[in-house]
C-alpha cells in the first residue's frame, strides 16, 4: 500500500508547487480574483513567487510537502514571526482537489504548527497547544469548510485588513 510521504520542499519542486497553488486559486478563488487572471497569468504569477522562494532559503521559512509516488498532494509554508504585531504567518495551504478532507491539510498545519512551535514560541498566540499564527484568510472561504483546525485552533472574527476586496488575515487575540 501507497504511503503519503512527508519532506521539506526543494527547489526542484517549483514548477509543481505552482502548478498546484494555480489550480486551488482557480477552483477556490473564482470571483475574488479576475477571470482573466486565474485563466491565464495565475501559473506564470506562482512560478515567479515560487521559484523565489524556494531558490532564496530562508532561516524563518518553512516549505513542506505531501507526495505519494512522486506526485505532489499539498504543500504548506510558513514564516516564523514575520511580523511585529501579526506574529508568525502561515501563508499557504494547499492540498490537491481529489485530496481534500482525507486528513493532508490537518498534517501539513501539524507540520508547520510544530516547527513555529520549535523556533518561534514567543511570537504569536496560543493556537491549540501551539502558539504563534496568523493566516491570510479569503472571505470565499468557509472556514468551516476549507481550513483545517487542529487541536481547536480558533480563528478570531475581529479585524479583518483588507488585501484587494475581499482578503484580510484573521488575527492573533
Amino acid at each position: 500500500m501507497n504511503r503519503v510521504h512527508y519532506r521539506a520542499a526543494l527547489r526542484a519542486d517549483t514548477e509543481r508547487i505552482a502548478l498546484l497553488h494555480a489550480d486551488s486559486w482557480r477552483r477556490t478563488y473564482r470571483g475574488s480574483y479576475r477571470d482573466r487572471f486565474l485563466d491565464g497569468d495565475v501559473v506564470t504569477n506562482r512560478l515567479e513567487v515560487w521559484c523565489s522562494r524556494l531558490a532564496h532559503e530562508r532561516e524563518d521559512q518553512f516549505v513542506y510537502v505531501a507526495e505519494m509516488d512522486s506526485k505532489l498532494l499539498g504543500f504548506v509554508c510558513a514564516f516564523g514571526n514575520e511580523d511585529r504585531i501579526w506574529g508568525s504567518l502561515i501563508d499557504n495551504l494547499h492540498v490537491s482537489h481529489e485530496c481534500q478532507r482525507t486528513g493532508l491539510g490537518t498534517s501539513l498545519m501539524q507540520d508547520a504548527g510544530t516547527w513555529l512551535t520549535s523556533r518561534y514560541r514567543e511570537s504569536g498566540v496560543t493556537c491549540g497547544r501551539w502558539r504563534p499564527m496568523n493566516a491570510h484568510i479569503c472571505s470565499t472561504n468557509d472556514l468551516e469548510r476549507f481550513m483545517p483546525r487542529p487541536h481547536n485552533w480558533r480563528f478570531p472574527a475581529a479585524e479583518l485588513h483588507q488585501l484587494g476586496a475581499t482578503c484580510g488575515h484573521a488575527p492573533r487575540s
